[in-house]
């Protein structure tokens, strides 16, 4: 391709956002993304009855850029739906920069078989794209060893740029060897949903359940009452039981990486969970797991009191779901001590540019555009079930008279959503979160909640798997 090059001065044009955004449970995230102007927006646009965001122009800083004729291709990798939001940006783009026009080779795969594609071509220096979205539960496949040898593109400049506008936890959560590599989604904030009819049923108001004591004490009275359950717990996913632990402060890894899983915390909160079943108070959620079909059918059908879960949860229940609408409430998490959090950021999808692109700069400016802006994030906050990383969208959000999540989920949706983003813990995302999840899927879940063995061996024998399995590693 022909290519003419030329020194300009780039202003950031006008933003205009709307369209539809895809979440995926069984990769994580409900999320995606964002963005608009080179330069950190100012004022909003409108969002109108239709649930669009209309236009509002915002000056960018004037900085010199590179132009061409012809468009230059992006190559993505990605495993979520995100087709729809990608050529919106790629549209907003090449409106706003028509000396810099591009085209994005937007390449769908399936979950795994992405990861592995992915994993392969980086190792063996051919065939990488030069963007790509990588699974939270994956990623520590992709941020191993050093600064040399981790083959993302950091992307310290942009995190520097907005670490004042952006929740930077969730920037925590991909960074290695001393720098960030990707920008997540959304928060994946973790948040109650309650069934109001059905514990209302048995006298109980879901604004009275601030702790998890009461959880245990309100979920008697409804089994008392109405023999249904209050809760489900996943045993083929790490959904429930990581909440769970991070909430109460436990995790996989402590923060210099040692492996804890068999903390006196997380066993002391999975022998919680496990005597809520034993109770009756808990059940093993069908299919295996809340975000299964069965899950969904289990809650939407009325026969269970409350699901904790990210956020996005309510996106695949309404999808999944017919006739729910307004049936439903979210709120914070109950807190397990006074002073305790009320959510955890759950799940997330890094994007990312790869080092081995020829594109790198160009690539970094499309990943900002499409997710780190006030108009992406406005963006991506309309369309759904998603909890952008920028809080200072969701008061605009809260104005919109057509939105779907408060529509279905409460008026108070955005204030819930705000309180939680204010109380969570950070995570320990290591190199080895991969290989923990794997086994937290695969072995943990199942043996404490579908076979109730003792929580203490459990925890103690999976731990040992995990250290294992870092030893080898590293090896």
């Amino acid at each position: 391709m022909k290519q003419r090059f030329k020194k300009m001065l780039s202003i950031g044009l006008a933003i205009t956002i709307a369209g539809t955004l895809a979440v995926g449970c069984g990769s994580n995230t409900g999320q995606k993304e964002n963005t608009g102007n080179v330069g950190d927006a100012g004022s909003a646009g409108d969002i109108s009855d239709s649930g669009e965001v209309t236009e509002n122009t915002e000056s960018a800083a004037v900085t010199e850029e590179e132009s061409w004729d012809e468009p230059v291709t992006l190559t993505y990798w990605a495993f979520n739906n995100v087709e729809e939001a990608i050529r919106r940006f790629e549209g907003q783009w090449n409106e706003q920069n028509p000396d810099r026009p591009i085209v994005v080779d937007l390449q769908v795969y399936p979950f795994e078989d992405m990861h592995s594609k992915l994993l392969i071509a980086l190792n063996s220096g051919q065939g990488a794209p030069d963007m790509a979205e990588i699974e939270i539960g994956k990623i520590g496949n992709f941020l191993k060893g050093t600064e040399d040898e981790i083959m993302l593109e950091p992307i310290d400049d942009l995190v520097e740029k907005y670490k004042d506008e952006l929740l930077m936890s969730k920037f925590e959560n991909y960074a290695a060897a001393g720098h960030y590599y990707g920008v997540d989604g959304q928060v994946g904030a973790a948040v109650a949903y309650y069934n109001p009819e059905l514990l209302e049923s048995a006298g109980i108001d879901y604004h009275d359940i601030k702790t998890y004591e009461d959880v245990e004490n309100y979920g008697k009275i409804l089994k008392e009452k109405t023999g249904k359950p209050f809760i489900m717990w996943d045993v083929s996913d790490v959904w429930a039981l990581y909440t769970l632990i991070t909430q109460a402060g436990g995790d996989w890894f402590d923060a210099d990486g040692n492996v804890v899983m068999d903390s006196d915390i997380n066993i002391k909160t999975v022998t919680w969970m496990q005597n809520l079943l034993k109770e009756g108070i808990a059940i093993v959620a069908p299919g295996g797991a809340n975000c299964s079909e069965e899950g969904y059918a289990y809650f939407g059908g009325g026969n269970c009191g409350a699901v904790y879960h990210p956020l996005w949860w309510g996106g695949f229940l309404k999808q999944s779901v017919s006739d729910i609408q307004g049936k439903f409430r979210i709120s914070t998490l109950p807190m397990w001590s006074e002073d305790g959090y009320t959510s955890t950021g759950m799940g997330g999808t890094c994007h990312c540019v790869l080092k081995t692109s020829d594109k790198t700069e160009l690539a970094k400016e499309f990943l900002e555009f499409t997710y780190m802006t006030y108009e992406s994030n406005l963006y991506y906050g309309s369309q759904g079930m998603t909890d952008p990383l920028r809080p200072d969208v969701y008061e605009e959000l809260s104005k919109s008279e057509n939105s779907v999540p408060m529509e279905y989920y409460g008026e108070d949706f955005y204030d819930v959503v705000n309180r939680a983003l204010a109380s969570m813990p950070g995570l320990h995302i290591t190199s080895g979160y991969a290989q923990a999840t794997d086994i937290v899927k695969q072995t943990m879940c199942y043996r404490l909640f579908s076979e109730l063995e003792d929580p203490a061996t459990v925890m103690k024998e999976c731990a040992d798997e995990l250290r294992s399995v870092m030893a080898s590693q590293e090896e």
